[in-house]
């Protein structure tokens, strides 16, 4: 009869922690599972002998050394346990590496089929994706698992006068609610076995880096052009006819004051370099206007601070509110890891899931020449 985990000693745990790493390579589904749980419990019995032997040392100690077994004091050696985390199995399995019993049970419990990136690493990607792409600080940005459902503000009365005693009225404010799903975007990242010598902290900082510089640029690009068909929806597909067409200093003012006001307060320009620098900032006449300023690190267009961005194309000036676009960066990320043969090299395919849309058109204002192509 198999002996209860509560009733073994340390030599007993250990051997059998030594059984699980060779059987755990052979199990899956509910075995594999139920090893996971057994190695789980037998790691607590085995914390709890140590500290009962520790506390025994002590008291030995304090008594003059008496009733101080041989056990004990080869215990008091040892190194502290390593407590196992996800997070250093999934760098071993991205880096080719073998895995303990233990740190099997650690990445088999949580990464399913694909490695799902650890929690300090989604935060980071996150973090990196909005440094690479700005905009994604502007868009009401959402990071839930799977499709979401999302009510922005929409028209809104003002405030009324009231008479004392009277009825009121209640305002004629209305919601706009988006649906977004979760459409897969993929990066596919080949680097040499060389990979395998890095430190952990070494390839965090690499992984994190090519992830996020890929997804940010791909999502910033459906932000402002997504199809809206199986992928995110773009501002410029939404935003189907151009309010102006060419870029002069009349044109400038025009756009901003086709923006209604309660889009304003929050609006900002965005605009590919060549553009704001070829077509734009030439438009400034001190003679006339200060229709561009350099001011605390960022350049403003009559106030409106300007962002650039390679997703628009030449002569192509956005105005608007981004805040009513809304996206969701669907988590965790996944990372497939393969091992070619034929290159001596890894392969890491990236995998994000992403979708946006347009919650009120009418928050942007657009300057498109009719010579720019869809």
């Amino acid at each position: 009869m198999k002996k209860k985990i509560a009733e073994m000693n340390l030599q007993e745990i250990e051997e059998r922690l030594a059984e699980i790493e060779k059987e755990i390579e052979t199990r899956s589904g509910d075995e594999l599972t139920a090893l996971q749980k057994e190695v789980k419990e037998l790691q607590e019995r085995k914390a709890e002998l140590i500290a009962m032997e520790e506390r025994a040392r002590v008291a030995a100690d304090l008594n003059g050394g008496r009733i101080l077994p041989d056990r004990v004091r080869e215990n008091s050696r040892r190194e502290p346990e390593k407590k196992v985390s996800y997070r250093a199995a999934f760098w071993k399995v991205m880096t080719g590496q073998e895995l303990s019993a233990e740190e099997r049970a650690a990445y088999s419990t949580l990464s399913n089929a694909n490695a799902v990136v650890p929690e300090e690493l989604q935060a980071d990607i996150i973090t990196k994706a909005k440094e690479y792409a700005p905009i994604l600080n502007e868009v009401t940005l959402l990071n839930v698992p799977g499709g979401v459902r999302f009510a922005v503000e929409g028209d809104t009365d003002e405030a009324q006068t009231h008479t004392e005693l009277a009825a009121i009225t209640a305002a004629k404010d209305s919601m706009i609610e988006v649906t977004l799903s979760a459409y897969e975007i993929t990066k596919l990242i080949q680097v040499s076995a060389t990979v395998k010598n890095m430190a952990m902290p070494q390839f965090e900082s690499w992984l994190t880096s090519q992830l996020a510089e890929r997804i940010a640029m791909k999502i910033e690009n459906l932000v402002f052009n997504g199809s809206g068909t199986s992928e995110a929806q773009g501002i410029l597909t939404a935003k189907t006819k151009a309010d102006r067409k060419t870029i002069t200093a009349e044109d400038i003012f025009a756009l901003i004051g086709a923006l209604k006001s309660g889009y304003a307060r929050n609006a900002k320009f965005v605009m590919n370099r060549k553009t704001f620098f070829t077509k734009v900032l030439p438009l400034q006449d001190k003679a006339k206007n200060d229709l561009v300023v350099w001011d605390n690190s960022v350049y403003r267009i009559l106030g409106f601070e300007v962002m650039w961005t390679d997703s628009l194309k030449d002569d192509v000036v956005l105005l608007g509110d981004f805040r009513k676009y809304v996206a969701n960066m669907s988590a965790p990320q996944n990372v497939i890891s393969q091992f070619d043969i034929n290159t001596n090299s890894y392969k890491y395919l990236g995998v994000a899931q992403f979708d946006g849309k347009v919650a009120l058109a009418e928050a942007f204002v657009l300057i498109k020449p009719d010579a720019v192509a869809e």
